[in-house]
């Protein structure tokens, strides 16, 4: 069985000065929660995987980035879909992988 880990870095803020350079400092004492405790998962090499990250906080997260071993995993057609709703509340993103068998 092969194992593959995925990570979630949220990005809670996203400042710009006037040059639109992002070196900002970050505002003090913000904080995101997890609405739900991310679990650990394992699935065969290619067998449908569903991961969701769901989080609450202020000030609200402007980006969710799914990383495996530490590079962001990118969409492919029929093989990995990204799906990220920042207006919700709870804000969420999922990741799936693979198809889905009926």
């Amino acid at each position: 069985m092969i194992q593959t880990r995925f990570f979630i870095q949220l990005f809670c803020f996203k400042l710009q000065d006037e040059a639109g350079t992002e070196d900002a400092p970050p505002p003090a004492r913000k904080t995101l929660s997890f609405v739900k405790e991310l679990r650990n998962v394992t699935r065969e090499s290619g067998d449908f995987l569903r991961l969701r990250c769901e989080v609450t906080g202020s000030p609200p997260a402007t980006d969710f980035r799914w990383l495996k071993h530490g590079v962001p995993i990118m969409e492919e057609r029929n093989r990995v879909k990204l799906k990220t709703r920042l207006k919700d509340d709870p804000q969420w993103s999922q990741l799936r992988q693979g198809k889905k068998h009926k």
